[in-house]
């Protein structure tokens, strides 16, 4: 008997937005309740092509409900904008996604739940060599936006390879994970 399967594809996009509507410091679009729904709708699908390609989660990891409130915040990362402050066109190359979480024993804090970037930009350099001022990759500046915005984030397991590099290259960005053990394979 032959198997089938359902291919799903991971999909690209660009957003149009207006810089003076939305929280917005390169190389990230702050995504809440409240922004308009075209970057709602963009968020979502981050979380979809996260959810298809890593099988992580049961649900998608993003909603974009208005009645959400403000226990999540996502982040469209972008590699280019053009245009002016009224019409911004962004190429949207992954997401991040912080909840805020209340668990037992911890202090209540914003989470990392998770971060995804397109497969083409990863892993054979092309991500870091996007270089975004004082020489810093877009990974790493996006990872200043975030620490900007949630001060005290702790980045929630598990980790991909690819994170866990990314967390070892700096004694700071390993101190946001709650169980070193998580670092380790």
């Amino acid at each position: 008997m032959a198997k089938y399967f359902e291919r799903q594809t991971l999909e690209t996009t660009e957003v149009v937005f207006n810089a003076k509507k939305v929280k917005w410091d390169m190389p990230c679009i702050q995504v809440t309740h409240k922004a308009p729904k075209a970057l709602r709708a963009t968020m979502l699908l981050m979380g979809r092509n996260m959810k298809i390609e890593t099988k992580a989660f049961n649900v998608t990891p993003y909603s974009v409900a208005l009645n959400e409130g403000a226990d999540c915040i996502g982040y469209l990362i972008h590699d280019q904008t053009l245009g002016d402050y009224e019409e911004m066109y962004a190429n949207i190359v992954g997401g991040a996604c912080f909840r805020w979480r209340q668990w037992e024993g911890q202090n209540p804090n914003w989470w990392l739940q998770w971060v995804w970037i397109f497969p083409s930009y990863r892993n054979h350099g092309m991500f870091d060599r996007i270089k975004m001022g004082r020489n810093l990759s877009l990974m790493d500046k996006a990872w200043e936006v975030f620490e900007r915005h949630h001060p005290e984030f702790i980045v929630e397991g598990p980790y991909s390879q690819a994170m866990r590099a990314f967390l070892k290259k700096s004694p700071d960005r390993m101190k946001r994970c709650p169980n070193p053990k998580w670092l380790e394979k």
